[in-house]
C-alpha cells in the first residue's frame, strides 16, 4: 500500500510541474506558478519519505529478501524521480522568471 502511495505522489510530482509548465504567462499567474512549484516539489519529497518509511518497515519486520529485491530498483527510482522533478521544476521556474533575476 504504501508503494502504491509512494508512486501516485511521485508521478503527481511531474504531473504538476508538466502542467506549470504548460501555463501560459501571464503578469498575475506568478503567484500561482510558485505556489505549483512547492506542491510539486512537496508531493516529491513526501513520495520519498513515504518509500524510507516503506523500507524502515521491512527492516523492522526483518524482511530481508524484500528488501534486497527492491532497494537497488527504489534507489534508482528515488534519484530519478528526484533529479526529474528538479528538472522540471527549475524549467518552470526559468520561464515564470523570463531565464533573468527579477525585483
Amino acid at each position: 500500500m504504501l508503494t502504491m502511495i509512494s508512486l501516485i505522489l511521485g508521478f503527481a510530482a511531474w504531473i504538476i510541474a508538466i502542467l506549470n509548465l504548460r501555463k501560459k504567462r501571464k503578469h498575475n499567474n506568478e503567484k500561482r506558478r510558485f505556489i505549483l512549484t512547492i506542491i510539486s516539489f512537496s508531493s516529491c519529497v513526501c513520495s520519498l519519505c513515504i518509500y524510507i518509511f516503506d523500507l524502515t518497515n521491512l527492516v523492522k519486520i526483518e524482511d530481508w529478501t524484500a528488501l534486497m529485491d527492491i532497494s537497488p530498483t527504489g534507489a534508482m527510482a528515488a534519484f530519478i524521480l528526484s533529479i526529474m522533478t528538479i528538472i522540471l521544476n527549475i524549467l518552470s521556474l526559468m520561464l515564470f522568471t523570463g531565464g533573468t533575476a527579477t525585483d
